[in-house]
């Protein structure tokens, strides 16, 4: 997406997207160096906020998917999802952008390794799936319940492995591993 001219938003509760030694860039953000934000800097290619825990009582981390909605045609990355949200508690704001992001052109993608730690809401509005090894069977299991696929709760994924599903999917598909730069 940021190829595209898309911003992107990343949201990690541990800061632990940019590895053990981070460098942050003071400028507009990349991937590889994005901007470290205390709230939602609109001018920003790539931005990086560390919201406090509970993220469901962090009024900055409100204040920026309020920004990201008001912009639109972004990209809003949540790390780490089950250390902003739980499965009973997260912020009007969150479920204000999950719900009604897409008439904002704001793309929502969320990341978590315990599907059953994350409000229902996520689950139910996601149209697409990259599952990758998901170690407990209640996890396994609310995957198949949402994705309609058997395989997920059935079979545990070999490292590097992941299944694809979609809306639109009548089951999910084995993908191989996706090669770094060209090779595993």
């Amino acid at each position: 997406m940021s190829r595209r001219g898309w911003p992107i938003v990343i949201v990690d509760p541990s800061a632990f997207w940019m590895g053990k030694n981070p460098k942050w860039d003071k400028g507009e953000g990349s991937i590889e160096r994005p901007k470290l934000v205390t709230r939602f800097d609109p001018k920003a290619r790539v931005q990086l906020y560390v919201p406090s825990i509970p993220g469901w009582a962090d009024p900055g981390l409100d204040a920026l998917m309020a920004g990201c909605m008001k912009r639109g045609k972004l990209v809003l990355y949540f790390d780490e999802t089950n250390g902003i949200v739980s499965a009973s508690q997260f912020s009007p704001w969150f479920a204000r952008v999950v719900t009604q992001g897409r008439k904002h052109e704001l793309a929502v993608w969320a990341a978590t390794q315990r599907p059953t730690r994350v409000p229902e809401i996520l689950l139910s509005q996601a149209e697409n799936w990259a599952i990758f090894r998901v170690i407990t069977p209640q996890d396994r299991k609310k995957i198949a319940e949402y994705t309609g696929s058997k395989v997920t709760a059935q079979q545990r994924l070999e490292p590097f492995y992941w299944f694809h599903w979609t809306q639109q999917s009548d089951d999910a598909t084995l993908m191989a591993p996706i090669p770094k730069h060209g090779r595993l």
